[in-house]
């Protein structure tokens, strides 16, 4: 598996047969193209980071040519995949529901340490054994204020995430919050449901920015489902449902969450 800083190995311990995860980072192509702080990031954030929802982390090394973050390792892989196997290529509303409820909680504690995560997709999304959520690939994880706030200092900059998946607010280059990852959880909730993006067209690999500002992503027939993602792809990241409003909503209703959150 490849990511932008590195690509990631399984790697069996001799000692006790465990399998493990390993991310490969050149350290002179962090070095050339100017990514080694987002790789000190993605170390510094997974060091800080303990979450039933959130890929464990096992240390690092590095030699004369690399730098190797240790990792749980995920044998079900992503959540792409993982629906793909599903009938008709989309999960049924009870399953759909606790995977998001799972993977917002792993958002928040994030948000909690200060971080925003700027690349959540279903592709950076593991399934356990057990079948449920582990949020990874931090390689655009970043500090970021947690309110909209264009004159915040920790607003960041610089774009960051995944085209079909990226808020809207990171491509107006003013500045943005921990809300851009509010907005990357409407979509992959509409992916969820629906196995279709809420705007691209079929075959669309480019993010159509005039789509968000200006028109209402397709419809649900999920009317809960469908609310939930409307507010959370608000393209005003003030007007857009914050964490306490999803988790509030009808579509989380049945959903224990603080018990969810003790897993």
């Amino acid at each position: 598996m490849s990511s932008a800083l590195g690509t990631v190995w399984a790697a069996r311990h001799r000692a006790s047969g465990e399998v493990y995860a390993i991310k490969i980072m050149n350290k002179d192509f962090l070095e050339n193209t100017g990514l080694w702080r987002r790789a000190l990031a993605e170390k510094t954030v997974l060091e800080a980071t303990r979450h039933p929802f959130v890929v464990a982390y096992h240390g690092s090394f590095q030699d004369a040519l690399s730098l190797y973050l240790v990792m749980e390792y995920q044998r079900a892989g992503t959540l792409e995949s993982f629906q793909a196997e599903q009938d008709g290529r989309v999960f049924l509303r009870d399953h759909a529901r606790l995977l998001f409820a799972e993977l917002v909680l792993a958002v928040d504690h994030l948000h909690d340490r200060g971080y925003a995560h700027r690349d959540v997709k279903p592709e950076n999304v593991l399934i356990s054994s057990g079948g449920h959520v582990k949020l990874g690939d931090f390689g655009c994880v970043a500090p970021c204020a947690a309110a909209p706030d264009d004159d915040d200092d920790d607003a960041r900059l610089s774009v960051c995430g995944s085209p079909l998946y990226i808020a809207p607010e990171v491509l107006r280059g003013r500045g943005y919050s921990r809300a851009v990852d509010y907005f990357s959880l409407g979509v992959v909730l509409h992916v969820m449901v629906s196995g279709a993006h809420p705007y691209a067209t079929p075959g669309a690999r480019t993010y159509p920015l005039a789509a968000a500002l200006a028109c209402a992503p397709v419809a649900l027939d999920d009317v809960d489902a469908a609310a939930l993602v409307r507010g959370l792809l608000d393209p005003d990241p003030v007007a857009r449902l914050d964490s306490a409003r999803v988790r509030a909503s009808p579509f989380l209703s049945s959903v224990d969450l603080e018990t969810l959150d003790d897993t």
